[in-house]
């Protein structure tokens, strides 16, 4: 069995991100760490929406082709602002987890005089 043939290509990695340089695209991912709480509450009150616990809001994707000057970067924050806030309703293309409706009881459930730590 023969290996593959690769296309030319140029690969550059640092400690938060991978970068490949290949057909005059060079694309980038950047995996940063979890984002802190100052980093939340920029992003909640510009988003306006309750965020994922755990939000990566540092972390993007950027495809670049420099000889035409195209730029595409997907970014957290972008992808958070298509997010359809307030109430659901059938066919309205909102999205919801499995475990949505156990998970926002359990933040009713808790009262601010409850000894119970989460």
């Amino acid at each position: 069995m023969s290996e593959p043939i690769l296309p030319k290509h140029q690969l550059f990695e640092s400690p938060n991100t991978r970068s490949i340089e290949i057909f005059g695209w060079f694309i980038t991912a950047s995996t940063n760490s979890i984002s802190n709480a100052p980093e939340c509450d920029a992003l909640h009150a510009t988003l306006g929406i309750p965020l994922p616990e755990m939000t990566f809001g540092s972390n993007y994707l950027t495809l670049e082709h420099r000889a035409s000057g195209s730029k595409y970067s997907f970014t957290a924050h972008e992808a958070l602002k298509g997010v359809k806030g307030g109430k659901l309703s059938e066919g309205d293309g909102g999205v919801k987890v499995g475990y949505a409706e156990k998970w926002m009881q359990s933040r009713h459930d808790i009262s601010p005089h409850s000894d119970q730590t989460r």
